[in-house]
């Protein structure tokens, strides 16, 4: 299924991940982690934008925490918007070193490798 790569092109993240998910429901053993990177992958391939931070792995999960900031759920999974952890980071009093992007994928990978930093 996933050598018609092409057939995501036209798709956001929301319907990518729907048609993976389901694909993935009949193995063992992939759970929410690994159905997100896929379709993170997809994304990244065909330059879909993703405009949420999906929180799946515990790196986010603790980073998210240290902001103090709530989650919301969409398509099964918790998220947060990217402005609201700019404006955390601003009331947190951590520097503005967070990346440019409006890219939930690359805002969730930098989130995760901050908080190791953080004690």
């Amino acid at each position: 299924n996933f050598k018609k790569i092409n057939k995501y092109k036209n798709k956001n993240f929301t319907q990518i991940f729907a048609e993976v998910n389901i694909i993935c429901a009949n193995y063992d053993g992939i759970g929410k982690l690994s159905v997100y990177d896929i379709c993170s992958s997809i994304c990244r391939h065909h330059n879909i934008n993703i405009d949420k931070i999906y929180i799946v792995g515990n790196g986010p999960k603790r980073a998210v925490k240290l902001l103090g900031l709530k989650t919301k759920q969409h398509i099964g999974m918790n998220y947060v918007e990217i402005k609201d952890v700019k404006i955390a980071f601003d009331k947190k009093g951590y520097k503005k070193i967070y990346p440019n992007t409006n890219n939930g994928d690359d805002f969730e990978s930098w989130l995760c490798n901050w908080q190791k930093n953080i004690k």
